[in-house]
C-alpha cells in the first residue's frame, strides 16, 4: 500500500484556501465585515495592504519595526456558528498558527451571531482581556477570571491548551449584520472615531469613498496596498481631503505603553536602567539602526507622507540615531514631541532667533580617530579624557565644544545644530579622520537635530555616560 504524501499546511491550494474563490465572487458580507474595519486598520501607522481569499477569507497586512511584516487572519460567517463549525474554525487558527508561527499574529472570527455556548466562552475571554493591562497579569482578579474562562473552555470538552490559545491570538466577533448599508454606516462611524482628517466630508462624499474602496476589494487573491487606497481617497475626493501630514513614531520604556496606532520601538534595553547598565554596540547596531533602516525603507514604499511625529522616551545615542536615518538629506523632517509642545526639524532661524556661542578647545592627537565632546550647560571633558584609554582612544585628537547658554526654542536649537556643525566640518577638513567618537551631554532635542543635519562624512560612533568617568560605546552612524 501506498503511503499517502502529507501535505504542508497552511497552503494556498488547499480546500480549506480555495473554497471560497471556487464558490462565487460575491461574498458581500465577507465585503461588509472588511469595509466596516478598513478606516480602523488606515488609522493604525503600520497598516500596509489587505487580500481577500487567500488562506483566509481576509488578511490584513502590518509592518511593526522589530518583527517585519505580520498578517491578522479573519474569517468571516454569514451565518450563525454553531459549536462544531466553532471548534473546526479554532483548530484551522491552530494549523495556520503551527505552520506559520512568525507569520500571523491574530486570528478572528466573525459572524452574525453565535450559539449560547460560544457566547459563554466569549463573554469570558472578553471580561478576562479587556481589563487585563489595568490590573496587570499578576492580580488575583485577572488570575481568578482566566480560570473561571479556562472552565468554560473545559465545560465544552476541550483543553486549557485550547484556553490559551483563544486567549493569546483569537478574537470572537459575533454580531455583524448582513445588510450592505448597515456595513457603510459602520464605515462611516469608523472614519469619524479613527481618521479626523475625514470629518468635514458630506454624507455623499463618505458614500463615494465607501463605493470606491468595495470596487478595489473585489478582487480575489490580490492584495490592494495601503498606498493606493491613499490614492484613491485622492482622487475621489479631488484633493479636499488634506494627505495624512506625519507617521507617528513611538519609542518605549518599561513604564511606557504605545498607543496601538503608532509605529512603536520596544527599545527597553536600550535604556540603561537605574545603573546604567548597556548593551554591546553589535546589539545597538543590530536592533537600533537595524529597526530604524527597515522602518525607513518600508515608509517609502507605503506612505507618501516624510514627516515623523516622534514621542517617547530615549537615550541620547537613540535620539541620534533617530535623527540620522530620518535624516533632512534623506527628505525627511520630524516633529519631537517635547513637553507637551511639538519641536520641528525644520523650524528655521529667523531675524528674531538669538545666536548661540561655543567654547571651541583642540587637543592634537597622533590617531586618525577624532574624539568630540558636546557639553550644553556643563563642560564634560574632564570627566571623558580619563575614559579614552580603555576605550583605545587615548592618541586620538580631542574638539571640546561646550556652552552654558540655555537652547530657547527648536528655531534656536537648529543655531545651535548649524554651529556645531560648522565646526566638526571645519575640523574635519584639516585632516584625514577614519572614525568619529561623539561623546554628548546636552537635551535629548539637540541630540535629535544634530543627528538629523550631521550628514557626517565620516562614521560616528557614539557613547553613553554609565557613571562615574565611565563611558559605553553604544550605536555606529553613518557606516556606509
Amino acid at each position: 500500500m501506498t503511503k499517502k504524501n502529507s501535505k504542508p499546511t497552511p497552503s494556498l491550494l488547499e480546500p480549506q484556501s480555495t473554497g471560497g474563490e471556487i464558490a462565487q465572487k460575491g461574498f458581500t458580507f465577507q465585503d461588509g465585515v472588511l469595509l466596516s474595519q478598513l478606516p480602523k486598520w488606515l488609522a493604525q501607522e503600520g497598516f500596509t495592504a489587505i487580500a481577500s481569499e487567500l488562506i483566509g477569507d481576509i488578511e490584513i497586512k502590518f509592518f511593526i519595526p522589530g518583527q517585519g511584516m505580520i498578517i491578522d487572519l479573519w474569517e468571516a460567517k454569514d451565518h450563525r456558528v454553531t459549536p462544531a463549525e466553532f471548534w473546526d474554525e479554532i483548530n484551522r487558527f491552530k494549523e495556520i498558527h503551527a505552520g506559520c508561527p512568525s507569520t500571523y499574529r491574530s486570528f478572528t472570527l466573525a459572524s452574525v451571531g453565535i450559539s449560547p455556548e460560544i457566547e459563554s466562552i466569549e463573554h469570558a475571554l472578553r471580561r478576562v482581556r479587556e481589563p487585563y493591562d489595568f490590573y496587570g497579569s499578576q492580580s488575583s482578579v485577572i488570575n481568578n477570571t482566566y480560570k473561571e474562562f479556562e472552565q468554560r473552555v473545559a465545560n465544552t470538552g476541550h483543553s486549557v491548551q485550547d484556553a490559551r490559545f483563544l486567549f493569546d491570538h483569537v478574537r470572537i466577533l459575533p454580531n455583524f449584520s448582513l445588510a450592505r448599508n448597515d456595513a457603510e454606516a459602520l464605515f462611516r462611524q469608523g472614519l469619524d472615531e479613527n481618521l479626523p482628517r475625514f470629518e468635514d466630508l458630506t454624507s455623499r462624499e463618505i458614500g463615494l469613498l465607501f463605493s470606491e474602496f468595495e470596487s478595489r476589494i473585489k478582487k480575489l487573491n490580490e492584495p490592494v496596498f495601503r498606498i493606493d487606497l491613499e490614492a484613491s481617497i485622492n482622487d475621489v475626493l479631488k484633493k479636499k481631503c488634506p494627505p495624512e501630514q506625519s507617521i507617528s513614531l513611538h519609542t518605549s520604556t518599561n513604564t511606557e505603553i504605545c498607543n496601538s496606532t503608532d509605529l512603536c520601538f520596544q527599545w527597553n534595553s536600550f535604556f540603561g536602567g537605574e545603573k546604567r547598565e548597556y548593551p554591546t554596540p553589535e546589539h545597538w547596531n543590530a536592533h537600533i539602526i537595524g529597526e530604524l533602516v527597515d522602518t525607513i525603507s518600508w515608509i517609502k514604499e507605503n506612505r507618501k507622507s516624510r514627516r515623523i511625529s516622534l514621542s517617547g522616551s530615549r537615550r541620547l545615542s537613540t535620539s541620534l540615531a533617530i535623527g540620522s536615518i530620518f535624516s533632512a538629506v534623506s527628505g525627511f523632517a520630524i516633529d519631537l514631541i517635547y513637553r507637551n509642545e511639538i519641536w520641528s526639524t525644520d523650524s528655521f532661524p529667523n531675524e528674531k532667533t538669538p545666536p548661540y556661542k561655543f567654547t571651541i578647545i583642540k587637543d592634537n592627537g597622533i590617531s586618525s580617530d577624532l574624539v568630540i565632546v558636546i557639553g550644553i550647560a556643563r563642560d564634560i571633558k574632564e570627566n571623558v579624557k580619563p575614559a579614552l584609554p580603555s576605550l583605545n582612544l587615548g592618541e586620538a585628537s580631542i574638539l571640546s565644544l561646550n556652552s552654558s547658554s540655555p537652547i530657547l526654542s527648536p528655531e534656536h536649537t537648529n543655531v545651535v545644530v548649524n554651529q556645531l556643525k560648522l565646526a566638526i566640518t571645519t575640523e574635519l577638513s584639516k585632516t584625514s579622520i577614519d572614525k568619529i567618537h561623539l561623546f554628548f551631554a546636552g537635551p535629548s532635542h539637540l541630540a535629535l537635530f544634530l543627528g538629523h543635519r550631521l550628514n557626517a562624512t565620516a562614521p560616528v560612533q557614539c557613547y553613553e555616560w554609565s557613571g562615574a568617568c565611565n563611558y559605553t560605546p553604544t550605536c555606529l552612524l553613518f557606516d556606509q
